[in-house]
């Protein structure tokens, strides 16, 4: 059981981890299912809640975003995105390897708070999230306007559902190690999934 004042992130990373995976996860699950609006074509009520939770997904993201920034607690930012730091890159560098040592030996790699591909990987769900909020919202505000916005609405569709398949992807495999992580007792699900107070 992980104390409070152990928690490596406050209660409100935790909120905003927790309100991103639940609208996330609503917008994979109506994309599936829903009726795009095309010729001769309307769109249906699955459309109209993915509209929805992609506009709220839009705002919690950028409020995170804007959160990394000031927050004392929690990942630093130059580990979330360490393209721009040389220091940072050859950390991260050093950590896959070991990953990947650990894996070829088929052992879960040692848990380390912080470390760089973890980190690093967390930094490009929030990129990728970032991406398809504003390619939705694009798309959204595009469509609402009609002709005038037709051509940069296509262009953000068409961004959006490329990409699409990396949220299944991220989704499923940060999902997917959170619990392997959890069962091999390297780090609690409640790290991360506790609402309780600092």
């Amino acid at each position: 059981m992980t104390a409070e004042s152990d928690r490596p992130h406050n209660r409100l990373t935790r909120l905003f981890h927790a309100v991103i995976a639940v609208l996330v996860i609503s917008q994979v699950a109506t994309s599936q299912f829903m009726t795009t609006p095309g010729k001769n074509r309307e769109e249906d009520l699955l459309f109209e809640i993915h509209e929805l939770t992609g506009i709220a997904t839009f705002f919690v993201i950028f409020a995170l975003w804007a959160y990394t920034f000031v927050r004392r607690r929690g990942t630093r930012t130059g580990l979330l995105f360490p393209w721009f730091s040389g220091t940072a890159r050859s950390a991260l560098w050093i950590d896959t390897k070991h990953h990947l040592q650990a894996i070829r030996k088929f052992r879960v790699p040692e848990h380390v708070r912080n470390g760089s591909l973890a980190s690093a990987i967390h930094g490009l769900g929030i990129i990728l999230i970032v991406l398809m909020a504003t390619t939705g919202v694009t798309w959204f505000i595009g469509m609402q306007l009609g002709d005038i916005g037709k051509s940069w609405a296509g262009a953000a569709k068409e961004v959006h559902e490329i990409f699409s398949n990396l949220v299944w992807a991220y989704l499923i495999g940060h999902a997917g190690f959170a619990l392997i992580n959890q069962f091999a007792g390297k780090q609690p699900l409640s790290d991360m999934w506790s609402l309780k107070k600092d």
